[in-house]
């Protein structure tokens, strides 16, 4: 899975929308949209963020399974 799939899988188990995450780690739900469509992919720092918005660690978001 990619880093935006598993943003998405993160964040619906999470019981959060992409504007409830983005405000979480200070950005907008367009960026989140974007991470998830693999149409960008965010920053260490902001995959950190996300990591612990998400209650996961950084390799859990980024791992490929």
């Amino acid at each position: 899975m990619t880093i935006g799939e598993n943003i998405r899988i993160f964040r619906t188990a999470a019981g959060l929308t992409q504007a409830e995450l983005a405000d979480k780690i200070s950005t907008t739900q367009p960026a989140i949209s974007d991470y998830e469509a693999d149409r960008s992919s965010p920053n260490i720092k902001t995959a950190d963020k996300l990591a612990a918005a998400l209650g996961v660690t950084l390799n859990d978001l980024i791992r490929e399974q």
